[in-house]
């Protein structure tokens, strides 16, 4: 039987725009190796990409749209899949630069993914100086979170160099066909009574808990001000607002190991030292921008997964609490403070917890409700100024098809009315960030990146650690 969209999936659908495409992409830069027999070296790495399909079903598969809108769309076995439509092999010109390589992705990060054949696309790019090789690679939204993209990344990639045979996956059968429109009328209509009577019973059994609830949240006062002070509009400022077709990427590594001992040193998580670095990076960006920032706090959003040890699906489990972080002149010492402060309340005041019971109560709508509630509280947002992802990965190397990958950096698409958004990932005990823009109102989003090496660079020094070893970081575009 087709797999319904689930609710939360469903909002990336929904506020998907032409010039709002909502896309996650991964940027991986792949040293050289020489091509052994029955191994091909990373040029040959789509035959391996190609082998292992079978072990992600949902990559041969496309969404339907329900007639009329009444249910959310479908997951379909697509039987005009075409594997040559999702691998593409590219070739900078010379001399191969890290500023063509960048220019080349953020076009193809700009374009929306055709939504009449499964949502996803891999670009092998070569002709990289040095004899490197890259990937871009981008998945609709819908299909992953930030944990199920790196899940799916190892099951195409290696942990060692020799890699493993993918196990022999029975070929499934090929539909002749993708059910009628009169097929999923009827099977939207079966879910939404099925959703209606689930509802029911939940609401029957949560009344208790609701009421308690409600009579906790009026006695407690601190936590009733909290939660009025975060539905509030957020500041205005150059990286809010409506935003163009195109897009513009930075990419920065910083060693994981010198942000554990800031964090050992100064207080506070490796995500609160995270949040910190990219506080200073926007009080640097303002302020080069002219606009005075003094005492000013942005709204970020930081996506929190509430995936279950183990759980390796597709598709979108998460949360998200909302941290307003000190953007003004500030030390840093004392920023890392109330960053770590802001997210201990947080916490304490259980908002993840209540974002994902309105998530859960959202899914409960019917298809159509769903829909006009994810376009009216997203498209037009304003409680926001930015998202800030740090996803967990693997601190080993990894090789695909029998090369090393060197640099790993995850790329988000843009939220409503925000023009910039930051994504963090874990990878080989370095920390690799990638920087979104919008191309027309952030043309300088090469400030932001210096704003990060000096915000990390500032936090080192209050902390009194001192660098490992000196590498140069890779340009930005711009």
């Amino acid at each position: 039987m087709a797999e319904r969209l689930g609710a939360v999936d469903s909002v990336f659908l929904n506020i998907e725009e032409p010039h709002l495409p909502m896309h996650v992409g991964g940027l991986l830069v792949f040293e050289s190796a020489p091509e052994s027999a029955g191994r091909p070296g990373v040029a040959g790495i789509f035959t391996t990409i190609e082998s292992r399909l079978p072990l992600l079903p949902r990559c041969r598969q496309k969404l339907v749209d329900v007639p009329f809108g009444v249910g959310r769309p479908v997951w379909v076995d697509d039987p005009d899949f075409d594997i040559d439509n999702h691998l593409v092999r590219v070739r900078l010109p010379r001399p191969g630069t890290r500023a063509q390589l960048l220019e080349l992705v953020e076009g193809l990060h700009s374009r929306a993914l055709r939504r009449d054949r499964p949502l996803w696309e891999i670009y092998l790019i070569s002709g990289l100086e040095d004899g490197r090789t890259a990937i871009y690679a981008k998945l609709h939204h819908t299909m992953v979170d930030g944990i199920s993209a790196v899940e799916l990344g190892l099951v195409l990639l290696d942990l060692d160099p020799d890699g493993a045979l993918a196990p022999r996956v029975p070929p499934a059968p090929v539909p002749d066909r993708v059910p009628l429109p009169g097929e999923l009328l009827a099977g939207a209509m079966r879910q939404t009574y099925a959703d209606l009577a689930l509802g029911g019973i939940r609401a029957l059994r949560s009344a208790p808990a609701l009421l308690r609830g409600a009579v906790d949240g009026m006695t407690n006062a601190d936590a009733a001000r909290s939660m009025l002070k975060l539905l509030r509009a957020a500041p205005s400022g150059p990286l809010n607002g409506s935003v163009s077709h195109g897009r513009r990427i930075a990419c920065v590594r910083v060693p994981l190991g010198e942000v554990k001992e800031i964090k050992n040193k100064l207080g506070g998580t490796v995500n609160d030292v995270v949040l910190a670095i990219v506080g200073e990076a926007v009080s640097h960006y303002l302020e080069r921008r002219g606009v005075d920032a003094d005492g000013m706090r942005y709204r970020v959003m930081v996506p929190v997964s509430v995936r279950g040890d183990g759980d390796k699906s597709m598709g979108n489990q998460i949360s998200a609490v909302m941290l307003d972080v000190p953007v003004g002149p500030m030390d840093p010492h004392r920023r890392l403070w109330a960053v770590g402060h802001g997210m201990s309340s947080n916490k304490q005041e259980g908002r993840a917890g209540t974002a994902e019971q309105i998530v859960a109560a959202s899914s409960l709508a019917p298809a159509p409700l769903n829909a006009m509630m994810s376009k009216v509280g997203t498209v037009n947002q304003r409680i926001i100024n930015m998202v800030v992802s740090n996803v967990p990965g693997v601190q080993m190397p990894v090789y695909g098809a029998g090369s090393r990958v060197l640099e790993m950096y995850p790329l988000l698409p843009l939220a409503p009315n925000t023009r910039l958004v930051v994504c963090v990932l874990s990878y080989n005990n370095e920390l690799n960030i990638g920087l979104v823009a919008d191309r027309v109102s952030v043309p300088d989003l090469h400030l932001v990146e210096e704003g990060i090496r000096r915000g990390f660079t500032r936090l080192k020094r209050a902390a009194g650690v001192r660098s490992a070893r000196t590498r140069p970081g890779p340009v930005a575009v711009g």
